[in-house]
């Protein structure tokens, strides 16, 4: 089947999403390998056991975000799925902080996995036939390689059902390629292109690297500090500003979902958002895609306080007209 951009089966089934790039996976070994990260990310590792998923942050010493990345604790290494095209800038910043005495490596395993991101409400019942038993966030698959379930919760608390990211050993994955495709299409659920799959996450109100996720945003404005941030593990950088926005600061702007006038493309993003009566600079857009789900066009994006209650219309510069919309 070809992939679509129609996310309709996969919010009433589940869709799969296979990238054509190979992705760039970073594996931290060694016996500090857990202690190494520890002060370089948002999340807590040295607590973090076997099998768990983590979805973690890598901020600046202003607390804004440089890279974001899921996390993998495997038995005898940490694996480190960040975005597609940030492994190599991601494996730069943690060699900054490996130092002479650390026992502990960093890599980029790309040569080891090819990756399969799914999702959708009936995820585990179509999967159950290809995983190994267990309820871990970690699962093993049928014929090597793990499914990486992700936390049941993302922006602002919401449940936005099962999604995982499925890690397939390159010599396996021409055959099992073809098998998940077929499992899919045989439950009522369907392929998603790289246009769908976005589409899926607006649709959720996920923020996506660099889009939302920027060295311009806190984990706070983009609704990340409940699923990707800790408070109890002590330092890390930028744990003070973080820290001291959550409890003492407020922030006048937060992500914002959208529904836009017309269907077609917007040439070049960010693009800012005015009030249409003031005329006043108010957000700025981030990210769009037409839904066909929906059978209109969505975006994501961050606005002021003053002006994200839902239905409030607002204007790009380009004079097209959004209003703001609740976060699912």
């Amino acid at each position: 089947m070809t992939p679509t951009n129609d996310t309709t089966k996969a919010h009433r089934h589940a869709g799969i999403f296979i990238p054509e790039s190979t992705p760039e996976i970073i594996s931290v070994t060694g016996e500090d390998r857990a202690t190494f990260l520890q002060g370089i990310v948002s999340q807590d590792m040295v607590n973090a056991k076997t099998n768990d998923v983590l979805y973690t942050l890598f901020l600046d010493p202003k607390a804004h975000i440089l890279f974001e990345a899921w996390v993998a604790i495997l038995p005898e290494e940490i694996l480190l799925l960040p975005p597609t095209g940030t492994g190599e800038g991601l494996l730069a910043h943690l060699k900054k902080y490996l130092f002479f005495r650390t026992k502990a490596k960093v890599g980029i395993s790309s040569d080891r996995f090819e990756i399969a991101h799914v999702a959708g409400p009936k995820l585990l019942a179509i999967l159950s036939v290809l995983l190994e038993s267990g309820d871990s966030p970690i699962r093993g698959i049928n014929g090597g390689g793990y499914a990486l379930f992700h936390p049941s919760t993302f922006q602002k608390e919401t449940p936005i059902g099962p999604m995982a990211d499925l890690l397939i050993p390159k010599e396996s994955f021409p055959t099992l390629k073809k098998t998940l495709a077929e499992t899919f299409l045989s439950a009522g659920g369907t392929v998603l292109s790289e246009e769908g799959f976005k589409s899926y996450k607006l649709e959720m109100g996920i923020p996506s690297y660099p889009y939302e996720l920027n060295d311009q945003h806190f984990p706070a404005e983009a609704g990340l500090e409940s699923i990707g941030v800790s408070f109890t593990k002590g330092c890390f950088v930028g744990q003070e500003p973080v820290t001291r926005i959550k409890f003492q600061g407020k922030l006048n702007r937060g992500l914002a979902g959208f529904v836009l006038s017309g269907k077609e493309p917007i040439a070049s993003l960010p693009e800012t958002i005015f009030d249409t009566t003031t005329q006043t600079h108010v957000g700025t857009l981030t990210s769009i895609a037409f839904s066909v789900f929906r059978g209109e066009t969505i975006g994501l994006g961050y606005l002021k306080n003053s002006h994200a209650e839902p239905g409030t219309e607002l204007a790009l510069s380009s004079g097209r007209t959004l209003h703001v919309e609740s976060l699912p």
